[in-house]
């Protein structure tokens, strides 16, 4: 079973791989046709330049020249490129929170027989970012639930900060669930954030890729993957200075997935974020609580400075890198050997993908972003 799960893993660290390949290779060709159009459009003004001084003189010959020139080139014209636009957002300006935004004193709680904490301790300052990190069931969802007092401890306390100054926003698991599916798209924000200009939100809506013909569209008409895109929209804007972020990127694309993480890198609050998801973590946590056995190892350092200080974590990091390198290695020599009516296809196939379904494919496909 593990063997499987190794080669799962390792091909979606290689889908992923790939992807970035084609988008870094996208960005390179649009740059040299950028450089190829400019070019183009140059010697198109200085022909046109030539035709307009020399024309009715004498030196009409020349015009003559550079207007059967200006010919030639609009024959074969270079297209200008498509720049795909930078879908990016930040998050509602909010009132300053207080000093302490989460405290957990000589907290114990857990299920039945099992013990997820034991007076345990714990303090979250104004402007951190916090990433908590460990395997499922070590009690992460429950410690957030237990600071929002979703949850009652079995001893001890676990509090938000000054509930006047700490403005909370709660991104949890499955999210999308909770829109009204009978809304429609565009309504869905407004209600959200009746303040905003709603040429804002439309605005967000299309940086989301939702075009003008998804306004009005009701939600349960959407896919998982659209639904997933359209919950976020909603939680980011919605003014809060704390964030309280349980498995954000679970259901987003790669696009979606690295908006998120600059918002956050540029989000003046708190962050407190559960995630697998090591990119995500790498871009975003500057402190790091690790979930393992019943206790939490506190790293005031980002993910890097994680890895670095645990030493069973920074080897697996090290050997899934590794894994995936030489798995990718294998790949594109196998992807190079493909015929062109097999990479056609592939294409088509891809391309099929894309537009149907209902997310569903997409989450495997960015499933190496996970650790």
């Amino acid at each position: 079973m593990s063997t499987v799960i190794t080669q799962a893993k390792l091909r979606s660290r290689l889908t992923f791989s790939f992807l970035f390949q084609s988008q870094r290779a996208k960005r390179s060709n649009g740059a040299i046709q950028n450089v190829a159009y400019e070019k183009y459009m140059k010697e198109v003004t200085r022909q046109r330049e030539m035709i307009r001084r020399l024309s009715g003189g004498g030196q009409s010959g020349r015009a003559t020249a550079a207007a059967k020139e200006l010919d030639r080139l609009s024959e074969n014209p270079v297209v200008k490129p498509w720049v795909e636009k930078e879908r990016r957002f930040r998050f509602p300006d909010a009132q300053r929170s207080s000093a302490i935004v989460a405290r957990v004193e000589n907290l114990t709680h857990g299920y039945d027989e099992k013990t997820l904490f034991k007076n345990t301790n714990l303090q979250i300052d104004r402007g951190e970012r916090v990433a908590m990190i460990g395997p499922n069931g070590c009690g992460k969802s429950t410690l957030m639930r237990l600071m929002q007092g979703k949850e009652q401890p079995i001893a001890g306390l676990a509090s938000l900060g000054d509930k006047d100054l700490c403005k909370v926003n709660y991104f949890y698991q499955n999210q999308a669930e909770g829109l009204d599916t009978e809304k429609g798209v565009l309504e869905t924000l407004v209600e959200a954030a009746p303040d905003q200009q709603l040429n804002d939100l439309k605005a967000l809506l299309g940086q989301m890729m939702f075009s003008t013909s998804f306004h009005k569209k009701p939600v349960k008409f959407l896919s998982g993957g659209e639904k997933a895109r359209l919950a976020l929209a909603k939680f980011m804007v919605t003014p809060a200075n704390v964030l309280l972020l349980d498995e954000p990127t679970n259901h987003l694309d790669i696009p979606s997935k690295e908006m998120l993480e600059e918002a956050i890198s540029n989000f003046d609050g708190s962050v407190i974020a559960i995630s697998h998801d090591r990119y995500f973590l790498r871009k975003i946590a500057t402190r790091v609580l690790n979930f393992d056995e019943g206790k939490i190892t506190d790293y005031a350092g980002d993910y890097a400075y994680f890895l670095e200080k645990n030493d069973k974590a920074g080897s697996r990091d090290n050997r899934l890198s590794k894994a995936a390198k030489e798995v990718a290695k294998t790949q594109i020599v196998s992807k190079s050997k493909m015929s062109k009516a097999e990479k056609a296809k592939e294409k088509k196939d891809k391309a099929k993908a894309f537009g149907g379904g209902d997310g569903g494919k997409k989450k495997n496909k960015n499933a190496g972003r996970w650790a």
